[in-house]
């Protein structure tokens, strides 16, 4: 009997606390996946709202281990740093997923 591989999804588009609908496609490819093997999938997505700078949340999505990260995203408008924090933040939550 042959182990099952472990496959991991990175996705921009995935079902969140905001809205269900973006990446229904992606999460029921994974589903599809998860049938015969082991799926993890990475979600991370900018928070204007956010307090903290970063908050993570897991699930078994029907077989599917997902890991949400939302990262609180600048909003200054005419902030010249603006764009670099917003790219450093989203590379900074992906490694902490």
């Amino acid at each position: 009997m042959s182990q099952k591989r472990h496959i991991l999804f990175l996705t921009r588009w995935y079902p969140n606390r905001r809205d269900p609908m973006p990446g229904l496609f992606v999460r029921n490819h994974a589903l599809a996946v998860a049938a015969n093997e082991q799926v993890t999938l990475l979600y991370v997505q900018p928070e204007p709202d956010a307090v903290k700078r970063y908050e993570i949340t897991e699930e078994d999505d029907q077989g599917i281990y997902t890991v949400r990260i939302y990262y609180r995203n600048p909003t200054k408008a005419g902030n010249p740093f603006a764009m670099a924090t917003k790219i450093v933040r989203f590379i900074i939550a992906h490694k902490k997923g």
